[in-house]
């Protein structure tokens, strides 16, 4: 659906398409202490779900310079 058209689209016929293709989730990834693997696991999951075909978007990486985060932060984004 482009801009134009949005603009143009009832309320209902916007309800309509919200509900057709569904809810996102929110995956936050909490952990007890600093290096205990949560951004790690938040991008292997998130390089789990765009392998499926899923959008994936993330908010904010901090790499703590640790190249290894970074450049898998990179193969995700």
């Amino acid at each position: 659906m482009t801009i134009e058209q949005a603009q143009r689209s009832s309320p209902d016929a916007l309800l309509a398409l919200a509900k057709k293709e569904g809810r996102g989730k929110l995956k936050i990834f909490v952990g007890a202490a600093p290096g205990v693997g949560k951004t790690y696991a938040m991008l292997a999951s998130a390089r789990t779900a765009k392998a499926e075909g899923r959008d994936v978007v993330v908010g904010l990486v901090r790499d703590f310079a640790l190249v290894v985060l970074r450049d898998f932060a990179l193969v995700v984004l």
